[in-house]
């Protein structure tokens, strides 16, 4: 594998209090990707578990591409599914 490939991107997940436009604290917790909200829950621990499956499904993929890669650099064609 070259060492210029970039095998996947970094995605920055958190998990922060819900603020509204005018700055007030709200009683929901975001889930953000890379700075975007992309989700609200009331609980935290909602929130939280909703991280932890992005983070688990980001890792995976990862993992898939990497075998991927590796396969096609031993000569071995994959076929698309």
């Amino acid at each position: 594998m070259p060492n210029n490939c970039s095998v996947a991107n970094v995605v920055k997940i958190e998990v922060r209090p819900y603020l509204k436009a005018d700055g007030w604290k709200t009683k929901y917790w975001g889930v953000y990707v890379d700075g975007s909200l992309l989700g609200l829950t009331v609980y935290k621990k909602g929130a939280l578990a909703i991280a932890a499956l992005l983070n688990e499904l980001h890792a995976e993929m990862g993992n898939l591409l990497l075998e991927k890669m590796n396969l096609k650099s031993d000569g071995i064609e994959t076929q698309p599914s």
